[in-house]
């Protein structure tokens, strides 16, 4: 985790708190920059969320839009680490 916020005041149909990161990932072949993306947080203890924080990438369902779900990629502290 290279940075973090937890939003608490969003839409009403938007869960609260919702905490986001930008997360640095590496490349593939180890080589060059890794590519910094930004996503929800998810399964984490959020008082245990800090910069500098390990966390690991999950494809899940964010919502479903009629009857097509809108899927991305969720961050979360590695499971059997439970921060």
């Amino acid at each position: 985790v290279e940075s973090f916020v937890v939003q608490e005041y969003l839409p009403d149909d938007i869960e609260t708190p919702q905490p986001v990161a930008m997360v640095d990932l590496p490349q593939a072949d180890g080589e060059g920059d890794p590519a910094r993306v930004y996503g929800l947080l998810t399964e984490t203890d959020l008082e245990k969320i800090d910069v500098g924080t390990e966390v690991v990438a999950r494809f899940r369902e964010l919502f479903s839009e009629g009857e097509r779900p809108i899927n991305s990629f969720k961050f979360s502290v590695p499971r059997g680490e439970k921060r």
